[in-house]
């Protein structure tokens, strides 16, 4: 408790501290025709959760026993930081996302190998020696998942609060105090963050942004998490039930980045097709759009979980994932193309106010 109270304290006084730093430096996230804040926001609650995360690690000995998580997180942290001022190249931030994830996974016993059964019930699909990059593949997917989701207040924070809640029960649950730990104190630091970030009555617009340096670390995390959380030796999932975890970011950065593809377009260049613009564009608020992602979040997370204990075969759960996913891109398309999802007509572009 005393280590979750120090991240928690920490968060609050660095966030307090930088954000009026932030604004004497031009530390700011800038509207533009794609976003709905009319103001410059300082883009520093990313810096702000790591620090605080960090030192809440150290003071626990943690950092200690995963040194390569904390490298790996403090090297997200400054690249984002550097992207949030000065936007960097594509390729560089790929390059500096494998990196920290080499940096965390090397010298651990546990890499992405072991898929379950997910294609059939009698064979486990292992990959062998192609665990190495398959990690650095999976693990760079999740970073930019969940960075690039990352475009409404209060979703980041939320989405994350939920599966550093979920991780967090699942450790501890597995006997796995260390883990438990770690993403308990994750969780702490990211409270004040998401107190000045998310819409309330009593604070209309978001007074801090989590930023790139944020997001990506965050995103490191998360794939450490995952990863850990369903492979050997520690295993207290199964890989399959990893994708429920981590549904909507996921479900929703592939159908994009197919769609953009079908489109000719680069992956990686921003548009207001994310599941968030989408149902802004449709007409409901940020606060609505917000509550119905979060729910779906929780939904999937619960059905992930209720399968698995319900004994459903790794075969059919996957074939269920994949059926939610398929459905919700092909919706998705069809939506954009008619102008009009969820019964509502999409607008061309967000509302800026």
């Amino acid at each position: 408790m005393k280590f979750a109270l120090l991240a928690v304290a920490m968060c609050t006084v660095t966030l307090l501290i930088l954000r009026t730093v932030a604004i004497r430096m031009g530390w700011v996230d800038l509207p533009d025709s794609r976003k709905a804040h009319l103001e410059p926001v300082p883009a520093i609650g990313g810096v702000c959760w790591v620090l605080s995360f960090c030192v809440a690690a150290y003071a626990a000995g943690l950092v200690q026993v995963w040194p390569g998580l904390f490298l790996g997180l403090l090297l997200l942290a400054v690249t984002g930081a550097i992207d949030d001022q000065r936007p960097l190249p594509s390729w560089l931030r790929l390059l500096a996302q494998a990196g920290a994830v080499v940096a965390v996974f090397s010298g651990q016993a546990v890499l992405l190998q072991d898929f379950g059964r997910l294609f059939w019930p009698d064979y486990a699909l292992n990959v062998g020696f192609l665990a190495w990059p398959i990690t650095v593949f999976a693990c760079v997917g999740v970073i930019n998942a969940l960075n690039m989701i990352d475009g409404m207040d209060g979703l980041l924070g939320s989405i994350a609060l939920a599966t550093l809640a979920l991780l967090t029960a699942l450790f501890h649950a597995g006997g796995a105090r260390p883990q438990a730990l770690c993403f308990g104190l994750a969780l702490a630091s990211l409270l004040p963050f998401l107190f000045m970030n998310m819409r309330t009555p009593w604070l209309l617009r978001a007074k801090v942004f989590f930023g790139d340096a944020g997001s990506m670390s965050l995103g490191l995390l998360l794939a450490w998490g995952l990863v850990s959380a369903s492979q050997a030796p520690v295993q207290i999932i199964q890989p399959v039930t990893a994708l429920y975890l981590f549904a909507v970011p996921l479900i929703d950065t592939v159908s994009l980045m197919v769609r953009r593809a079908q489109k000719g377009r680069s992956p990686f260049v921003a548009d207001q097709e994310h599941l968030h613009h989408l149902l802004q564009r449709s007409g409901f608020s940020v606060s609505t759009s917000l509550l119905m992602i979060v729910g779906a979040v929780l939904a999937l997370q619960a059905l992930g979980l209720a399968l698995t204990y319900a004994a459903v075969p790794e075969f059919q759960r996957f074939l269920v994932f994949v059926v939610i996913a398929l459905a919700y891109h092909f919706s998705v398309t069809s939506g954009i193309r008619r102008q009009r999802w969820l019964g509502r007509t999409l607008a061309d572009e967000l509302a800026r106010a």
